[in-house]
């Protein structure tokens, strides 16, 4: 199969067929350092929100995590670029 030079050494299994190659170490840290943000992320929210059980009750911190959590992952447009 010519692939016109654009894989000299495909990564094969054991019946001949290609396979995808393993991630790039600069990927995986890239994975790695997404995961612990999340995980960081998740438990600095579930601290305060424990502080926060008090004053706006179990609800109250219920929705503030989820408003918070949906306005983080909005997908936020550069205006100046024009996109």
């Amino acid at each position: 199969m010519d692939r016109g030079g654009a894989d000299a050494n495909p990564v094969l299994d054991g019946v001949g067929d290609e396979v995808a190659a393993p991630p790039a170490p600069r990927s995986l840290l890239g994975g790695i350092a997404i995961m612990l943000t999340g995980a960081v992320s998740n438990q600095t929210g579930a601290a305060i929100g424990a502080h926060a059980f008090p004053f706006i009750g179990p609800a109250g911190v219920v929705a503030v995590r989820q408003i918070v959590a949906a306005a983080s992952s909005c997908p936020w447009r550069d205006r100046r670029s024009g996109g």
